[in-house]
């Protein structure tokens, strides 16, 4: 269910407007996954974050890094936990294709210095 979303995210993309279509799109396409998720059982959706953590293994860790965030996010809905009206719950982060400034799930742009 969630391999697209992780095969994207780690797809490079030649410039910013790119990865900022390919936040968005994938940010869709977790939406559309949480719906599909809302309608079964919570042992199935529990299978399905298992196989969401399967997927994300041998990714590269500063991305494992940055989307940590985003799978704690849905184990913590699953448990009954709500975000803040800021999207956050502790460690986990909901997913949205739109931010104000540098998208967080993007690696930072490198400067001259660095």
């Amino acid at each position: 269910m969630f391999g697209w979303i992780v095969r994207q995210q780690n797809t490079k993309f030649d410039n910013w407007r790119s990865q900022l279509r390919m936040v968005k799109n994938t940010a869709y396409a977790w939406r559309q996954a949480l719906y599909f998720l809302s309608l079964v059982d919570v042992t199935r959706q529990r299978q399905a974050v298992a196989s969401l953590r399967a997927s994300m293994v041998g990714r590269p860790a500063d991305w494992r890094q940055r989307f940590e965030p985003i799978a704690k996010g849905l184990e913590d809905v699953i448990d009954g936990v709500a975000f803040d009206k800021n999207g956050h719950h502790g460690p986990g982060r909901r997913f949205l294709g739109w931010s104000v400034g540098p998208h967080w799930l993007l690696p930072r742009a490198r400067t001259a210095e660095s």
